[in-house]
């Protein structure tokens, strides 16, 4: 989540510096701004995608499209998510 945050500042301070090198022209700041937030909502629906993918995995669903070596991986973190679900119990 932090690391999309600062993608998402660094992109508005680019933004921005775009912008007030082209102030000349009114209509750029709205196609900047239109063209920013396009890309941006392109970004969270695929993030929103990728989640939903690894959610359904997780619960054992969508799990033919998976190569081995990803199964491998999912395998992994579940032991690893069971591991800290019984420390938390036993304390």
């Amino acid at each position: 989540m932090a690391k999309h945050f600062n993608l998402f500042v660094r992109g508005t301070i680019n933004r921005y510096k775009k912008v007030s090198t082209e102030s000349s022209n009114p209509g750029s700041v709205a196609e900047i701004n239109a063209q920013f937030y396009q890309q941006e909502s392109s970004k969270l629906r695929r993030q929103i995608r990728e989640i939903q993918n690894l959610n359904r995995h997780i619960v054992g669903e969508a799990l033919s499209s998976m190569t081995f070596k990803e199964l491998k991986n999912l395998e992994g973190r579940l032991e690893k998510g069971i591991t800290r679900v019984r420390t938390k119990k036993l304390t």
